[in-house]
């Protein structure tokens, strides 16, 4: 596990699912989703900062990515930024 700061807290990160590396992004969009809506993000943890909300986890590969941004599309969200948190930045302290 990686800890990482993200929004003023501090965050584990695994380092490997299934052995294959996990790469963390960062997802911010407009809106302030509701639970519901979240809870169709199993693998993302939400942070609503309003007016938009934060979701972020880790994806094992580039098919996964696609996967949750067809998914924020077919809902409608609207996608303001999509971060990739670089491996080096989530070293152990």
């Amino acid at each position: 596990m990686y800890p990482v700061f993200y929004s003023s807290r501090l965050v584990s990160l695994p380092a490997c699912a299934n052995g294959l590396p996990m790469t963390h992004y960062v997802f911010r969009v407009r809106g302030t989703l509701s639970t519901e809506i979240i809870d169709t993000f199993p693998s993302m943890t939400a942070d609503r900062e309003c007016p938009r909300t934060i979701l972020h986890g880790n994806l094992v590969d580039q098919a996964a990515l696609a996967a949750l941004l067809n998914h924020l599309a077919a809902l409608g969200i609207d996608i303001l930024e999509v971060l990739q948190i670089p491996a080096r930045s989530r070293q152990p302290h």
